[in-house]
């Protein structure tokens, strides 16, 4: 009877702790990180040759013209998120400056020294990408503001431990269509990346 009695109080602590799941959940939190404007940025490539041109400025340029082709450069600084976090979500928003083109875009998770600054071989061949998100513009909201679902590429910087989540936005590689997306760097209107972790 003891030992009857004995397991049942055995079995009722160990359901106890499963149902607590052992004491290790941690709150979800969401945090909100500006875009370092002293780091984002464009480059131009020429189609005649010339040289390709670094510029930081009130705008980021993405996309292709009938002189050349811009591609973007946003850094977002992760020093408030912890290693060994949990990504949930994470959400890109930036503001348009009109007027903008409907183009297909694609954005890079690179890597580099934000303390460099941008080089003119990070248009192509100067960086790694570690991975890659194909997207669609979608129609601004009445702040003309549009917002990407950028979980994927957070998640893999999260993995390698990158001090910053770096983006390199493109004109998306399958299309050949003209138009250019400008992106507000104002420090009013800075892209913004909300992260959902635990």
């Amino acid at each position: 009877m003891k030992r009857k009695i004995l397991w049942l109080v055995l079995a009722a602590v160990l359901v106890a702790l499963a149902g607590c799941g052992g004491g290790s959940d941690r709150p979800v939190l969401e945090t909100t990180i500006e875009s370092d404007l002293n780091v984002d940025g464009d480059i131009f490539e020429p189609l005649n040759g010339d040289p390709r041109t670094v510029t930081q400025g009130a705008t980021v340029l993405t996309g292709v013209t009938s002189t050349g082709e811009y591609r973007g450069f946003l850094s977002f600084p992760l020093n408030t998120i912890p290693l060994d976090a949990y990504i949930h979500s994470a959400t890109l928003t930036f503001t348009l400056v009109p007027p903008t083109d409907n183009i297909p875009l694609e954005m890079e998770l690179v890597s580099f020294q934000p303390s460099s600054g941008l080089l003119p071989s990070y248009y192509e061949e100067g960086l790694t990408i570690y991975a890659s998100s194909l997207y669609t513009l979608p129609a601004p909201n009445a702040f003309n503001q549009v917002s990407f679902n950028v979980t994927s590429l957070m998640r893999e910087a999260q993995r390698r431990g990158f001090d910053d989540l770096q983006l390199r936005v493109l004109e998306n590689r399958d299309f050949a269509v003209q138009g250019l997306v400008e992106l507000s760097e104002s420090n009013l209107t800075p892209p913004k990346l909300v992260v959902v972790y635990d």
